[in-house]
């Protein structure tokens, strides 16, 4: 398949997007009705591949997914699950080390 050159391109499109006929567009362009179409035919699915287009069946909608935990959230509860627990087991041990020693036993 012949490839049109990029400025060709680019004007075919903006007139195509202006609504200009095929046959204007040849007369302008110098570009074959039969190419104006292929081209016409490729934006046309392009659009409609990139296009967000709404769902009109509720059913078929996925929900957005759940945005990620923050990094600070994570780390906060990795903090207290890990540390926490630990530090506070230590500090209640060295109490009773303490109050042992100070009691001579």
């Amino acid at each position: 398949m012949n490839v049109l050159k990029p400025h060709l391109r680019i004007t075919l499109q903006t007139l195509l997007d202006a609504g200009t006929s095929q046959r204007e567009i040849e007369r302008v362009t110098g570009i074959d009705r039969k190419t104006i179409r292929a081209y016409q035919k490729r934006l046309a699915q392009e659009r409609a591949a990139n296009s967000s287009g709404v769902a009109t069946d509720p059913g078929i909608q996925i929900p957005p997914p759940r945005p990620p935990a923050s990094a600070t959230a994570t780390t906060e509860r990795h903090i207290k699950r890990h540390l926490v627990k630990p530090v506070e087991a230590n500090d209640r041990e060295v109490e009773r080390r303490v109050s042992n020693a100070a009691d001579g036993t």
